[in-house]
């Protein structure tokens, strides 16, 4: 948060308590005030630690983690080795979750109500500060942010909620408005570049993009129409849009149930699957099944889309440019398959996920009992929650694999 934007808070949300009091009533305008006051004495201390912060950009090329459809920078904090989830969607320059309201140990804390997939929730927000360091900055007295809501209780292993438990980066962190960030997943690389620096663009295409916020959204043609993708690393989709103007044709798939996690917790909504002809550029036509889910609010470009290129994102000429280096051969549409998925849920392990137009023989919440003879326990839930998933969408015969499921009642 620039000290600009900071102070427009802070005026904005005096002017909020001083001038909208009129449309209150005494008792409501004096309950406002301590809101107001602790949200401004929140800025203030954010500017005075936010000047303390001292940072050193090295220039150069290094690896980075991926797995899970997420890219993971090593680092050292507070003399310990770490990873960051690297998350071009995420507001904030660096942000850790809290397990408990005990973890803030800079005061004042701010209260804050959000709007997520599933319900409006409040969470309580606070600043940390620590030394960092990575292959490509280091920094001393970093400002970051705590957030900590009391229904946070994702499962261990379940691929978003362990996402949300990691310390998460933003651009802003990998790179400052004036730099340039070359992202490789053809050798799992990334090389930052200052203003000065000269980038190689052989073999990439200048995209149709600009920046927004600070991230940067893709335009991309498809079928017939023009969508912008906000360029989201944090999210391991592909192509997701909202589906709330769309038709739905015969050859569309249909899925209900589990389809992922935010801070407020599971979100169950209906998701369509349809197979669109996908241009970034005229030299990057294919055909990929792109997927519409009526809860976002914009249109992401996840991880399974973004992992097949090199990227080079000039942020200090607001230029994206791509390197197609694996082609989409895994966009298949599954119109013979019946899909299933399993998750956990409490401590059982239960179908979460199925396609709708199929045969309903396992609805959602059917109890998985045992894999393969093995009885599903809490210490093998995770590692047959997986197995479960690759047998049951093998090729959609059920009925023929070694799954016990618990009858319904």
């Amino acid at each position: 948060m620039s000290h600009r934007n900071i102070k427009k808070t802070v005026v904005f949300v005096l002017g909020m308590v001083l001038f909208t009091s009129c449309s209150f009533t005494f008792g409501e305008f004096l309950r406002a005030i301590p809101d107001g006051v602790r949200e401004i004495n929140y800025m203030l201390k954010y500017m005075r630690l936010d000047k303390k912060t001292t940072t050193e950009y090295y220039y150069q090329q290094h690896g980075f983690l991926y797995y899970n459809d997420a890219i993971y920078i090593p680092c050292i904090v507070n003399g310990t080795e770490d990873t960051l989830l690297f998350d071009t969607g995420g507001m904030g320059t660096l942000v850790e979750r809290a397990i408990a309201d005990t973890a803030f140990h800079v005061r004042p804390v701010r209260k804050i109500r959000i709007k997520t997939a599933t319900k409006v929730i409040e969470q309580k927000s606070g600043m940390n500060v620590c030394n960092i360091e990575t292959p490509w900055r280091k920094s001393e007295k970093l400002l970051g942010e705590i957030l900590y809501n009391n229904i946070f209780d994702a499962s261990s292993c379940t691929t978003e909620s362990s996402k949300l438990r990691k310390k998460t980066v933003s651009l802003d962190f990998m790179a400052s408005k004036k730099q340039t960030l070359l992202i490789n997943f053809s050798d799992t690389t990334i090389a930052l570049l200052d203003s000065n620096m000269v980038y190689d663009t052989i073999g990439f295409v200048r995209l149709n993009a600009y920046f927004k916020l600070g991230t940067p959204v893709i335009r991309v043609s498809m079928d017939d129409s023009i969508h912008d993708f906000y360029f989201d690393t944090g999210s391991n989709g592909e192509l997701m849009l909202n589906n709330s103007n769309l038709t739905v044709t015969e050859n569309d798939r249909i899925l209900y149930g589990y389809i992922g996690e935010d801070i407020s917790g599971s979100i169950y909504d209906s998701v369509i699957f349809r197979m669109s002809t996908i241009k970034t550029d005229t030299n990057y036509p294919h055909q990929c099944e792109v997927s519409y889910v009526k809860s976002l609010n914009h249109n992401n470009m996840g991880m399974k889309f973004i992992s097949h290129y090199d990227w080079i994102i000039d942020r200090k000429n607001s230029r994206v440019y791509a390197k197609l280096i694996r082609p989409f051969e895994s966009c298949e549409m599954m119109n013979e398959t019946t899909l299933y998925k399993v998750g956990v849920v409490e401590d059982r392990l239960e179908i979460v996920t199925h396609r709708l137009g199929q045969d309903s023989l396992l609805p959602i919440g059917t109890v998985v009992k045992s894999v393969n003879g093995v009885a599903v326990t809490p210490e093998n839930i995770c590692e047959y929650k997986d197995l479960a998933n690759q047998l049951l969408n093998k090729d959609g015969k059920w009925w023929e694999l070694d799954i016990v499921f618990e009858e319904k009642k």
